[in-house]
């Protein structure tokens, strides 16, 4: 008997490592208190989750060195006992899916109580690279993380603000080449359908207030490339939006027929350089370029991520309903002592520009706002308590400009706004804001 059971055990062990099934994941939990200096908001501490999640994946041989891949991916929320995830921690922000959602820190989150609410996919690998459909990342996601390397949830102890382009994308094809004297490139589309984000750009005055629909939707594409060599990188990846922008509120067939910059694209830049030495210094160097993006989500032409922003609501001077472009750089400086991993962050955003083009934005030579940037330092120590496990404390302060003008970017959302009066309950993102955490990670 003892013996047939052995034989099944060993039979069960046979066919899992044929299939190579793996679980694998990260449980991050903190304590954080956020203060938003020279307001009356009120300083808020609690325990918050910094990206929690878990996963399974395997292959499968196909023939030779082809193999079946397969992943599937769920965020979460230990803080609460919830299957789902609306922070930002460490650099990611998960896509807006699901039927019912939650406010939380002036951004409507959608609820996830599903098992594949980060990375899911399945396709094949091979001598010819990756090809995989799914729930995937941008390239900016994947692939650059030589800048933002801090533990954070929803403060401002992380570079959140440069980050926000990191992104899942729903209902996409994607491939990833092999890597040649190690240089590599990936490309993906997302067929973005209905109601997602980036595709919602119409003024609520017509019947598509819900999102564009059918044969109307946009879809974006991810590319990137870059090169890696010992402890040295350097990374390129852009983000392009179909038909998003200022629409016309023509209700007829023709939806372009009035004049605007209706179906306009939209687009994300970045570049990154970044040294890791194992055993000394980490530096990494970020340069981005965004136009259809205001900071974080403060300015909204309807679209239902809120990123995507043709503001008619702020009146100034020659912006009419021209889309908001963004330039920030920064880096990160940081060194591995034994067990101990101290690091400096620091970013800057240019004026809020518009009525620019890629090269004009790139070369900040576009049209700006004056008072409309930002400044972002963050600190934090790491002690490696295991090989997997760290304990760490960081500090992050960003600081705008000008408070009072930056908060009108949220337009109508943030109700009424004088010199008197600049704050009230729905327009905490656009604060200045300080944030101290300590917590735990553990990554499997």
């Amino acid at each position: 008997m003892k013996r047939k059971i052995l034989a099944v055990l060993m039979s069960a062990a046979a066919s899992v490592s044929i299939a190579d099934v793996s679980l694998y994941g990260r449980v991050a939990v903190g304590l954080e208190q956020d203060s938003f200096p020279n307001t009356s908001v009120a300083d808020d501490s609690n325990i918050q989750d910094f990206g929690s999640y878990f996963g399974i994946r395997g292959y499968d041989q196909v023939y030779g060195d082809t193999s079946a891949i397969w992943q599937i991916e769920q965020y979460l929320d230990l803080t609460s006992g919830q299957a789902f995830n609306g922070v930002t921690g460490s650099g990611a922000i998960f896509p807006n899916q699901g039927n019912t959602g939650f406010s939380q820190n002036g951004r409507v989150w959608r609820q996830v109580n599903t098992l594949a609410s980060g990375e899911s996919y399945l396709g094949l690998q091979g001598i010819f690279g990756r090809i995989r459909l799914g729930n995937l990342s941008n390239y900016m996601r994947s692939s650059m993380g030589a800048v933002d390397l801090y533990n954070y949830s929803n403060g401002v102890n992380g570079l959140s603000n440069y980050s926000r382009i990191n992104q899942l994308l729903p209902t996409t094809i994607r491939y990833d080449s092999p890597t040649w004297l190690g240089m590599s490139f990936a490309a993906a589309y997302s067929f973005q359908s209905s109601g997602l984000q980036g595709v919602s750009g119409i003024n609520s005055v017509n019947n598509f207030s819900s999102g564009l629909n059918g044969s109307y939707a946009g879809g974006t594409y991810s590319i990137g490339a870059g090169w890696a060599n010992d402890n040295f990188s350097i990374k390129l990846g852009t983000w392009i939006f179909q038909n998003v922008g200022s629409y016309t509120t023509d209700l007829s067939s023709n939806f372009c027929a009035q004049s605007s910059a209706c179906y306009e694209n939209a687009y994300a830049n970045r570049l990154e350089l970044g040294y890791n030495d194992p055993d000394g210094l980490i530096l990494g160097l970020g340069f981005q370029t965004t136009s259809g993006f205001g900071w974080s989500q403060w300015a909204t032409s309807g679209g239902s991520w809120n990123n995507f922003v043709t503001n008619q609501n702020y009146n100034y001077p020659g912006l009419n309903s021209n889309q908001y472009q963004t330039q920030e750089f920064g880096g990160t400086i940081g060194w591995h002592i034994g067990q101990w991993t101290p690091k400096l962050g620091y970013m800057y955003g240019n004026n809020l520009m518009y009525n620019g083009n890629i090269t004009s934005v790139i070369a900040g030579s576009a049209n700006s706002i004056p008072n409309s940037g930002y400044q972002q330092a963050v600190a934090e120590l790491d002690w490696n308590i295991t090989p997997r496990t760290i304990v760490f404390l960081n500090y992050g302060q960003a600081w705008y400009g000008s408070t009072l003008q930056n908060i009108a970017y949220c337009g109508n959302g943030c109700g009424t706004l004088t010199a008197a009066n600049p704050v009230n309950s729905t327009n905490q993102s656009a604060l200045n804001q300080n944030s101290l955490a300590i917590g735990f990670s553990h990554t499997f």
